[in-house]
């Protein structure tokens, strides 16, 4: 059985562990129907505590199954089971190289995740001066509809918006997970005395600012009850239609035009980064 090589670098091991892991199509979609579920702050609460208790693990299969969704975006002519195999191929034919290849790989796609979380928050700063097509934001969407969101209950508004708070518990989970995948490395690090310590004290940090802030920041411009927030969790694959990002809502409410196509760009490096990541762990658990 081949034994495993120590060529991780500290840079590489910092981005799997904070951001390949962890940021994908639960921040980038879902948390589009978290906001209609719970509300601008009812959403920003449950992540700011499930962050520290919740970690879980993607599916490969899952993740290919969301490129051929997001891809739909663009053309829904071509068959999903098209794109499943061609990711499929590529995918598994990345994960037989050498694991550098790997590290540079996530190293990039991850740095593709923070630079666009950093240009969205500037974008939607910008938009809440008053920049695009619905003027000045302030925070309007805090005062009405409200905070708070009422979920599933009809009868009893402060139960109801519990609910919702809770709702986006449960939901907020599934898009902490990956933080584990550090573990996974630690045999092909090289050097992980160092480089292992400083990538886990550096996940919480990054990990609060970029879910956090960007849950505060959607919820700024994008009003908690657009019926098209929800439509990610009725898209399927844990929600993956595109046209329910939060993100490309936020372009789409400002008018303009060219960002939500870029911002689905970024949806596909997301979910293949996912995916990628998904056959080399579980290749990892294998050899032990």
């Amino acid at each position: 059985m081949p034994g495993l090589q120590r060529r991780l670098r500290s840079r590489h091991l910092q981005m799997i562990a904070s951001v390949r892991g962890t940021i994908g199509t639960g921040l980038f979609i879902g948390s589009g129907s978290e906001i209609s579920y719970g509300g601008p702050v009812g959403a920003m609460l449950a992540f700011v505590f499930v962050g520290t208790i919740f970690s879980w693990v993607t599916t490969f299969a899952l993740e290919l199954t969301a490129t051929g969704l997001i891809i739909q975006y663009w053309e829904n002519s071509i068959p999903i089971a098209i794109f499943i195999a061609v990711f499929w191929v590529l995918i598994v034919a990345l994960n037989l190289l050498r694991v550098t290849f790997y590290g540079e790989i996530e190293f990039w796609l991850s740095s593709v995740k923070v630079l666009t979380i950093i240009g969205f928050m500037i974008f939607a700063i910008c938009i809440n001066a008053g920049v695009g097509a619905e003027g000045y934001f302030g925070f309007r969407y805090w005062v009405k509809p409200g905070p708070f969101n009422e979920y599933l209950i009809k009868d009893n508004p402060a139960l109801a918006r519990f609910v919702g708070l809770w709702a986006v518990m449960i939901k907020a989970g599934f898009a902490y997970g990956g933080t584990e995948l550090i573990g996974m490395a630690v045999g092909e690090a090289e050097n992980p005395r160092k480089a292992i310590p400083s990538a886990i004290r550096k996940v919480f940090y990054r990990i609060a600012f970029f879910f956090v802030f960007t849950v505060v920041f959607i919820g700024i411009i994008v009003p908690p009850n657009d019926h098209r927030l929800t439509a990610s969790a009725e898209g399927g694959a844990s929600g993956t239609n595109a046209n329910a990002s939060p993100l490309v809502l936020a372009a789409k409410r400002a008018g303009v035009k060219v960002l939500p196509s870029l911002i689905n760009s970024v949806f596909l490096t997301v979910v293949l980064s996912a995916a990628n990541s998904n056959v080399y762990t579980a290749s990892r658990t294998l050899i032990g």
